[in-house]
């Protein structure tokens, strides 16, 4: 198998690369990369193992040696993409997730035309391309629709370009020799080399940097379980199915309290739980943080900051959907059970040996 991966040094990325390399019957894997030499510092040193600078959309600089690579490959995952729910120009959600992914298909498809072999497209998509009322649950077989656009968990730019992805990537693959399978991703925490999302909100969490919690929740899902739910995809992965990759839903109170615990070097009794309890920050009403997001985004539009609290950001933890994730652990054998307890100690390990915690 010859594989090619976009995405190769974020978080979901770096843990499907490293599960790959892992397999004897890999016989090559090609990474696009934007710089090769951070890639070197993120990735491992592997002779099966080979960096191409390019970026999404395709610069004409990277085509030929990204065309060669493609004409060759088996399977492609496209990782690649910016899941932030904020930037400063939210048209870069457009250019980078829906532009990138229509970029890199049409590229498998020019560098494979004439060859009858079919290359499985791996298209690393998000949960937020289901659609359910807030607090409600997410499954596969209600996919966003257009009409959708506009509601909670569909109203942002990210939600927004997330689904035009799958669009494109739906069509695309339709028209070509790809046969596409969508892994849809909640959020992603584990041990890893780049300090993103969830572990993100933990190591600033530890170093005392989050004053205050959000209101709201989230499934989240560990990094290496969504890595092997990819790699079995390939294997046996329906073509044209969506699998949701999901876990047990969680407040971020209920993060800050793992984390806590998760630091303790025994088990805490019932009085030390009560006083971990009272470490906790103040937890922030979802009213309050719809007008602080108000009243911070002009001011942060005049001064080309990002505003104390994102309307994003707020839209998304109003709409705290759960994930159904049985399917993908029916016909993957995805690793849905697995307690945030567990994966948030090897998580801090992790972040604490790439520098990103500061308190001893």
């Amino acid at each position: 198998m010859r594989w090619f991966v976009t995405g190769g040094t974020g978080q979901v990325g770096l843990a499907i690369v490293a599960e790959l390399l892992q397999l004897d019957e890999v016989e090559t894997v090609d990474c696009l990369v934007r710089d090769v030499a951070r890639a070197k510092r993120l990735l491992p040193d592997n002779p099966r193992l080979r960096l191409l600078r390019g970026d999404l959309p395709l610069d004409s600089a990277a085509a030929a040696e990204v065309s060669a690579a493609l004409a060759s490959c088996t399977h492609l995952v496209h990782s690649a993409g910016l899941p932030e729910q904020w930037q400063p120009d939210p048209a870069i959600f457009h250019r980078v997730n829906v532009d990138g992914t229509s970029s890199i298909l049409a590229a498998l498809g020019e560098a494979r035309r004439g060859l009858t072999e079919r290359v499985r497209v791996l298209l690393i998509s998000t949960m937020d391309v289901c659609h359910c009322e807030p607090h409600g649950t997410l499954v596969e077989t209600r996919e966003a629709t257009e009409a959708d656009l506009g509601k909670p968990g569909k109203n942002t730019p990210y939600e927004i370009s997330k689904f035009r992805q799958l669009q494109v990537a739906r069509r695309m693959c339709a028209e070509g020799a790809m046969d596409l399978v969508v892994l849809c991703p909640s959020a992603v925490y584990g041990p890893c080399k780049v300090k993103t999302g969830l572990n993100n909100f933990i190591a600033d969490f530890i170093n005392g940097e989050v004053p205050a919690l959000p209101s709201g929740g989230f499934p989240v899902c560990y990094s290496k379980d969504v890595a092997l739910a990819v790699l079995a995809a390939a294997r046996v992965g329906r073509v044209g199915e969506l699998y949701l990759v999901g876990g047990e839903y969680l407040t971020n109170k209920q993060v800050a309290m793992a984390v806590l615990v998760a630091m303790e070097p025994s088990p805490p009794s019932e009085e030390r739980m009560r006083a971990l309890e009272r470490q906790l920050p103040y937890a922030i009403p979802l009213w309050v943080m719809r007008l602080l997001a108000k009243l911070s985004a002009y001011p942060a539009w005049l001064l080309g900051k990002e505003p104390i609290i994102p309307p994003t950001i707020v839209s998304f933890l109003g709409w705290s959907p759960r994930v159904n994730c049985d399917k993908a652990h029916r016909e993957l054998g995805y690793n849905k059970d697995r307690p945030f307890a567990e994966g948030v100690r090897s998580t801090i390990e992790s972040l604490r040996a790439e520098g990103f915690i500061k308190i001893k």
